[in-house]
């Protein structure tokens, strides 16, 4: 996405109004995935927001959809990224450019995963994902199996989820 600095025109020509939703999620806040977002090094690394809008959403104008969503007053005062020194920080500036790509919803099973295991990527007794030497690979450090499955191309294991495997919706939530 590319940011410029947002101005009162973009709200005035939008189509759609996006209202921020106070709400908590289980699999993020839970207690049931606690341990295992702390095991994993994730705690306080994921967070989700909701945002309720006043118009009714049209596939083929998905990209004007995304990207009026990126310019709402609303959701540039409430949407967070994680910065790369470890804090939330509002986004803060308006989008001027998406790119979408559309994915498939084919795969309703964390049973996906499983060959994870079967590789011996994450260890079956307790889920710990197995470490290897740190590598760089652009701005990604790569201190696991885990992510050299899912970043490294050269990896021999990157071919255990195949290219439609990576266009799945359930793959990338994880990725």
């Amino acid at each position: 996405m590319s940011h410029n600095e947002n101005t009162d025109n973009d709200a005035a020509t939008s189509e759609y109004r996006f209202q921020a939703i106070d709400k908590k999620f289980e699999s993020i806040d839970g207690k049931q995935n606690r341990d295992y977002l702390i095991k994993w090094g994730m705690r306080g690394k994921l967070r989700a927001n909701m945002y309720i809008f006043d118009q009714p959403f049209q596939e083929y104008n998905a990209r004007k959809f995304i990207l009026e969503f990126f310019k709402d007053p609303n959701v540039l005062s409430t949407l967070k990224m994680f910065t790369k020194s470890g804090e939330w920080q509002l986004l803060g500036q308006s989008v001027h450019d998406v790119r979408i790509e559309q994915l498939n919803t084919n795969i309703l099973s964390l049973e996906f995963f499983d060959r994870l295991f079967d590789n011996k990527v994450v260890r079956e007794n307790g889920g710990y994902i197995r470490k290897c030497v740190e590598e760089y690979k652009d701005e990604f450090i790569i201190s696991d199996e885990l992510r050299k499955v899912l970043i490294m191309d050269e990896f021999e294991g990157y071919d255990m989820f195949s290219e439609n495997d990576r266009k799945e919706f359930i793959f990338q939530y994880f990725v």
